[in-house]
This record gives C-alpha cells, sequence and structure tokens, in this order.
C-alpha cells in the first residue's frame, strides 16, 4: 500500500521512466500504466492513488508490482 508522507508521489508519465525499458530503449506509454492499475496485468495490479490531480503511484509501488510479476510467473 502505498504511503504519500514516505513515498514521492508520480505522475504516469514521470513513473514511465522508472519502468524497464522495450523495444529499441523506448519507455512504456503512459497507457501502459494505466492499464496496469485498472485491468491489471496477470492478476497482479500496479497500486496508485487518487488525487485532485489524477492518478499517481510511486517509484516503490512499481518496484512491488514488477517484484509480484516475477512471483507470479513462477
Amino acid at each position: 500500500m502505498i504511503d504519500p508522507v514516505k513515498e514521492e508521489l508520480l505522475t504516469f508519465s514521470q513513473a514511465a521512466a522508472y519502468c524497464p525499458r522495450r523495444r529499441q530503449g523506448r519507455k512504456p506509454h503512459v497507457s501502459t500504466l494505466q492499464r496496469w492499475a485498472t485491468r491489471g496485468c496477470r492478476g497482479v495490479v500496479l497500486e496508485t492513488l487518487r488525487t485532485p490531480s489524477g492518478r499517481c503511484t510511486t517509484a516503490q509501488a512499481i518496484q512491488r508490482f514488477f517484484d509480484r510479476l516475477l512471483l507470479a510467473s513462477l
């Protein structure tokens, strides 16, 4: 769970820079992070917070998301 006091909030466009690079060194599209936050991937959903300016996540939440994906694939 995201703790906004301890973790720095990032917009999805900022958070895309924290994700592993895709084909040809490109970062994931913002819509990809939105999909991970709503529908998830392989049953794992990206943690987000709703703020007045829109959805936000953190670098730590992205790390937890990929850690859970790794465990889900084993």
